[in-house]
């Protein structure tokens, strides 16, 4: 999805810069089954609450990794996340 010393995708570059998930969303799937699934949180700026829970989501030795997203508001080009975090090890341990 991204990573340091890159450039960005259109779909990052309008996550960094507006929060839109739209562009994003078609890279997803026009990536078709390179990607296990995707996974979108509610938005919670501006709210009491700023924190997300995933409930569930699935990773395979087709798909061992999980990364992540998300604009960093007000700033039009700022976002954080992680990339290819691997939360299974290849021995299966967490």
């Amino acid at each position: 999805m991204w990573s340091p010393d890159t450039l960005s995708t259109p779909g990052v570059q309008s996550v960094a810069e507006t929060g839109g998930t739209t562009t994003l969303f078609r890279e997803f799937n026009d990536a078709d089954s390179a990607i296990g699934g995707t996974v979108r949180g509610r938005v919670t700026f501006n709210r009491s609450q700023q924190s997300q829970s995933i409930s569930e989501f699935i990773v395979d030795k087709d798909h061992p990794f999980i990364s992540s997203i998300t604009m960093i508001a007000p700033s039009p080009d700022w976002f954080t996340g992680f990339y290819d975090l691997e939360p299974v090890s290849a021995s299966g341990t967490w």
